[in-house]
């Protein structure tokens, strides 16, 4: 996409987010050869300086890496060079793309709004999954600062229209981008022995798998529930691989011993580095995604991204990411319907097949980085195509 000539097209993006996830690893490497793109972000980032074409300032202390005396000293750091680029890019764009210290973070923002031509603002969900009031009472202030916020759904879009009283124009929605760089990346790479010793016992089986943060609301249970009716003589497995609470992991664990059903499901709570996560989702014949809600989920573009068949809760925020020919849906904890579908799935070979080029066209076409960061050109107003400010 072409760069209109007359704009300023410095961008400054502000982020704590690319240490830990390939979301905004991608969104500013694409980014940095499509405008002059300056980063501050932690000092963990895996932004890669081999495929970046900018300026990149890894100064942030990175997250649960505590705050010392040095993590302090490295946060002043990081703040004073967050005000140098705020008036240096006064006349571009400014992207607060995750926030490290949100109050700090706000305040210089506000003080700084007067003067920035053009304030941009993601808001990966409408509140955090760990809500707290103080963090809702700052969202009410943060959401009023920024020219323009990105929401990865219409569902989020909504949900901040609704109960913060943002205008509905303000708000662009520019979808989730697909990780088929990171499956690239790990190719070459060596899995754990962790994951090479679950790989081996998967050898001969059908392997559904679950994988990011154990969570209430990501609906294990319901996999539980649906994994009693799945057929016996089928070689099925469920793995759920991820971090968590370790009481509701042995909530779990215990549901599978009552169920009988120790030797078919694991549970194991761990941290999944990116070669450990794609090396099983590359064995894994489906993926399930048995949320009782969500915005969105990166989880979900992952499993895209590998071209594997995606089993979901009819939920807004998957329904508005895949159509019908895309991923197959069942009503939100009915385990029942999940596993008719599952039990579908374990014995038609050729829908698997079916619905995994499907995830594929979807990672590779609408979801890929490249479509995804022209649309955040169109939203800076660095295009001509829409009127800057609103």
């Amino acid at each position: 996409m072409s760069i209109r000539a007359s704009a300023d097209n410095h961008v400054l993006i502000v982020d704590a987010l690319s240490g830990t996830n390939d979301f905004a690893v991608d969104l500013c490497q694409t980014l940095s050869g499509r405008c002059r793109l300056s980063v501050l972000t932690v000092e963990n980032s895996r932004l890669n300086e081999a495929h970046f074409n900018g300026r990149l300032f890894k100064l942030w202390p990175y997250f649960g890496g505590g705050l010392g005396l040095a993590a302090l000293g490295k946060a002043a750091r990081a703040f004073a060079r967050l005000i140098l680029e705020l008036w240096r890019h006064r006349r571009g764009v400014v992207h607060s793309q995750f926030p490290r210290f949100y109050a700090m973070e706000l305040a210089i923002f506000m003080l700084a709004r007067p003067f920035l031509c053009r304030l941009v603002f993601t808001a990966h969900n409408a509140v955090p999954h760990e809500r707290s009031p103080w963090r809702e009472a700052l969202l009410h202030i943060w959401y009023r600062v920024p020219h323009r916020i990105v929401v990865l759904s219409q569902n989020v879009r909504r949900e901040i229209v609704d109960r913060f009283g943002i205008p509905t124009e303000k708000i662009d929605v520019i979808p989730h981008g697909s990780y088929v760089a990171m499956r690239e990346s790990c190719k070459e790479q060596v899995p754990s022995p962790l994951a090479a010793d679950i790989l081996a016992r998967m050898q001969g089986k059908l392997l559904i798998f679950q994988f990011g943060i154990i969570r209430e609301y990501k609906g294990v249970d319901t996999l539980i529930a649906a994994a009693r009716a799945l057929p016996v003589e089928q070689p099925w497995y469920i793995l759920v691989m991820g971090g968590g609470s370790p009481d509701l992991v042995e909530r779990y664990q215990t549901q599978i011993r009552e169920a009988g059903l120790d030797s078919r499901i694991t549970i194991q709570r761990t941290f999944l580095s990116n070669t450990d996560l794609a090396a099983l989702a590359e064995r894994a014949d489906i993926l399930t995604f048995p949320y009782h809600n969500i915005s969105q989920s990166g989880a979900l573009m992952l499993g895209l991204s590998f071209g594997k068949p995606c089993v979901c809760s009819d939920i807004p925020g998957f329904r508005e990411y895949l159509a019908d020919d895309e991923a197959l849906f069942f009503g939100v904890r009915d385990s029942s319907q999940l596993a008719t579908i599952l039990t579908r799935l374990l014995c038609e070979p050729e829908l698997r097949e079916r619905l995994g080029a499907a995830a594929w066209r979807a990672a590779t076409g609408r979801y890929a980085w490249e479509s995804v960061a022209d649309r955040y050109l169109e939203s800076y107003g660095l295009t001509g195509r829409r009127p800057w400010p609103i």
